[in-house]
């Protein structure tokens, strides 16, 4: 496996015990029904949490990217309110339950 890139995110070696490719893994699946909550699913065996929370910013970056090309918006204004939303979220979660082990909401 190459060493990467600053800021890279590094597959665990725990990971390899568990799947077959340890040159990517699938980490979460996200997704939300209409007039529902959110469903997750997270694999912890593969990003310890610091790292996860690195792969949270790289993938809010990347939809500001994309929120910037649909809409023309400006990218820091849209991460602003990306991050007002994770905030706000965080402090005051609207989810019904969160349920770990792969459970529903």
């Amino acid at each position: 496996m190459s060493q990467g890139f600053p800021g890279s995110i590094r597959l665990e070696e725990q990971a390899s015990e568990h799947i077959d490719n340890v040159e990517s893994r699938e980490i979460a699946r996200l997704w939300v029904t209409n007039f529902g909550g959110a469903t997750v699913f997270v694999n912890p065996l593969v990003l310890p949490p610091a790292q996860f929370g690195m792969l949270l910013a790289q993938t809010l970056r990347h939809a500001a990217a994309h929120y910037v090309d649909w809409d023309g918006l400006d990218e820091r204004a849209v991460i602003g309110v990306m991050l007002g939303g994770f905030e706000n979220e965080l402090l005051d979660p609207n989810d019904i339950e969160t349920l770990a082990g792969g459970g529903l909401n």
